[in-house]
């Protein structure tokens, strides 16, 4: 992906940089962060994270949002949110975790397995229609 500053099709996080950093350094530097460890697959482009020692549960990550997180100027840092991700790489069931990272320690809650429509068909009830 390119980075844009500016424009239409701007994807630099700006002053945002903060909340979201922890997370893309987790996942870039393969870090081990409390109950999980992170990494980026090279051979499918895409990003994992799985419970410390255990990867036979890798969730391969296709969307990551933040939901809530601590001020900049806080003492104690956190982001939490959720995860979507595929249980293995072209799986065709979804699943997804909430993740809080506070003061460098990461946690994952339990899954939540669901059918590909269940998450896509309300998304697309929302584009206009192209008819």
């Amino acid at each position: 992906v390119n980075l844009h500053d500016s424009g239409p099709h701007k994807n630099s996080p700006g002053r945002s940089r903060t909340v979201y950093e922890p997370l893309a350094l987790m996942i870039q530097d393969g870090t081990k962060a409390g109950e999980v460890e992170c990494g980026f697959a090279k051979d499918v482009a895409r990003g994992w994270m799985q419970p410390k020692g255990d990867a036979s549960s890798r969730m391969h990550l296709l969307l990551v949002w933040q939901e809530e997180f601590s001020g900049f100027l806080a003492y104690h840092k956190f982001i939490s949110g959720q995860i979507l991700y595929q249980p293995q790489v072209n799986a065709a069931k979804l699943a997804s975790r909430t993740y809080i990272i506070e003061d460098d320690e990461t946690k994952l809650t339990s899954n939540r397995i669901f059918e590909p429509t269940q998450v896509l068909d309300p998304m697309l009830r929302m584009l206009p229609d192209q008819s």
